[in-house]
């Protein structure tokens, strides 16, 4: 899926999880202006509130950390996504997520646009 990014938070990607255990999600920077934050968002059920999991620097940088993030890998050196800069890449796997009904991902610029391609899938362990 590859979607416009601007200045306000843009869903860039989401997936009913339901019964998965797992998703890996790899997102790309195809245009030409960095990210300033990325967000991680899941709610229990369909009737239910979105609520924000992964939006620091540190929720990326330091995933050994964090109960959810196993793992992330990048094209670069940057395993911060929130400042996914142009023809970056980032692929994150997150485990431990049965419960949850539905993940969304959201993103944004300090300015402009930018446009960023999102694959996420998942499975059971």
């Amino acid at each position: 899926m590859i979607t416009t990014v601007t200045d306000e938070f843009t869903q860039v990607g989401n997936l009913v999880t339901n019964s998965l255990d797992v998703l890996s999600i790899q997102v790309k920077n195809l245009g030409s202006q960095a990210l300033d934050a990325f967000e991680v968002r899941f709610r229990v059920s369909r009737e239910g509130d979105f609520f924000t999991i992964f939006s620091e620097t540190t929720d990326w940088t330091t995933p050994s950390g964090n109960s959810f993030i196993t793992c992330v890998v990048s094209n670069t050196e940057n395993l911060d996504i929130t400042a996914l800069d142009t023809n970056e890449s980032i692929l994150f796997y997150l485990e431990r997520i049965t419960g949850f009904y539905e993940v969304s991902l959201w993103a944004k610029t300090a300015s402009g646009t930018t446009q960023l391609e999102t694959f996420i899938g998942g499975g059971n362990t």
